[in-house]
């Protein structure tokens, strides 16, 4: 009780001031949890390999989930995310148990590498609107994601037969491993094709556009399918 830092709550240790909710013991055995409420960060690591957590409720105070948080809970299925998330760091949610439609809150702004990757029950993910960074390789491995819907008043992200692009659509950001792309051809407006953006699909032919200038790092890695490309002056 005279610790300055931290606290305990039924046995999960919190800072002083109960706003950061920092680690579950492995041992302690979850499988409905409630954030508290006044948590607004959800430290690193938090709840990783907690294999009994099927549903997650978060109060609309929590606005930061850290890197790997909930990382390999592949029964957690249900979340229900704060209404002011605002960021979701890498591999938070990855090697989890998500299915059909993700739908990100409205607040979130930035997503890292891999936040969601391993799901693969998940089959289509919406972009909110004020969300203007996505990670490379966000849904890696989501190999039932087929389509990404975008909200119209996004100002940095559109879909275009499902596939995300930036604004624009000067860029592919991401396609859908789901989704079938075997004859893909890439629109004349895009000059540059994003790390990972095509990871693990199953194109066999592609034709780029003859704008395109840059090809991101891992672009068409574990692309098995894909034969010979030929690039663009």
């Amino acid at each position: 009780s005279e610790n300055q830092h931290y606290t305990s709550v039924d046995g999960i240790l919190y800072s002083k001031d109960k706003t950061v909710l920092m680690t579950c013991p492995s041992a302690k055995k979850i499988e409905s949890f409630n954030v508290p409420y006044g948590v607004l960060v959800i430290d690193k690591g938090a709840f990783e390999f907690h294999e009994e957590l099927t549903t997650l409720i978060m109060p609309n105070t929590v606005t930061c989930i850290e890197d790997y948080a909930f990382y390999y809970c592949p029964n957690l299925s249900n979340v229900t995310f704060s209404k002011n998330l605002s960021v979701i760091k890498m591999s938070a949610f990855s090697m989890c148990d998500l299915k059909g439609m993700l739908t990100l809150p409205d607040s979130l702004t930035y997503l890292e590498f891999n936040a969601f990757g391993n799901n693969y029950g998940i089959t289509e993910v919406y972009i909110p609107k004020k969300l203007y960074y996505i990670g490379s390789g966000a849904f890696s491995s989501c190999y039932y994601l087929n389509k990404y819907s975008v909200s119209s008043e996004n100002k940095y992200f559109t879909s275009l037969d499902g596939v995300l692009y930036n604004k624009n659509l000067t860029e592919i950001v991401s396609v859908p491993i789901g989704k079938d792309v075997e004859n893909y051809v890439i629109p004349d407006t895009v000059t540059k094709i994003r790390d990972e953006a095509f990871d693990s699909t199953v194109v066999s032919n592609i034709t780029f556009s003859e704008n395109l200038t840059e090809i991101g790092q891992s672009a068409f890695a574990y692309c098995q399918r894909l034969e010979s490309i030929t690039i663009p002056n």
